[in-house]
């Protein structure tokens, strides 16, 4: 997939807002993305893939968090949606996972509340388990064991 600069600025400019902010525009970002086209949620996804090891770690994982809570906050179905979405950007380039460190994004997930742990491993698990082999494979290959622990892999 092509670089897409246009959502690799808007994700490398959220992760520097303010907590906010941040939760204000991606709230509203999220609710966007499930009125795109199936390709312009793959552009975003793409971006947001590209700006994730471009972000100092500190404010990737801030970014991670504010993120994880405002999908927490989706219906089921739109979690998992988003979570596939992400697996299938990953198997797509598994490189731009590789490049980041999962182990310590998971620190992200673990800092959120319980039922949000739960929600986030139960439509993140689903969404894994519904791709394909071959992608699922590749997912189960980078993901540390640690962190497919946390999220039902």
């Amino acid at each position: 997939m092509a670089e897409t600069p246009h959502s690799t600025s808007i994700i490398t400019a959220l992760a520097a807002l303010p907590e906010f902010l941040r939760k204000s525009m991606l709230t509203r970002r999220l609710a966007e993305f499930y009125s795109m086209p199936p390709d312009e949620q793959r552009e975003v996804i793409d971006g947001a893939l590209a700006a994730a090891p471009t972000i100092p770690f500190d404010d990737l994982e801030r970014l991670l968090r504010t993120w994880l809570v405002a999908v927490c906050a989706l219906p089921e179905d739109r979690r998992r949606h988003m979570f596939a979405a992400y697996a299938a950007g990953i198997c797509a380039s598994p490189e731009r996972l590789a490049a980041l460190n999962v182990d310590g994004m998971l620190g992200a997930l673990l800092s959120l509340g319980e039922a949000e742990r739960a929600a986030i491993a139960r439509s993140a698990g689903e969404a894994i388990a519904a791709s394909p082999e071959r992608c699922r494979r590749t997912l189960m290959l980078l993901i540390p064991k640690n962190a497919r622990a946390h999220v039902g892999a």
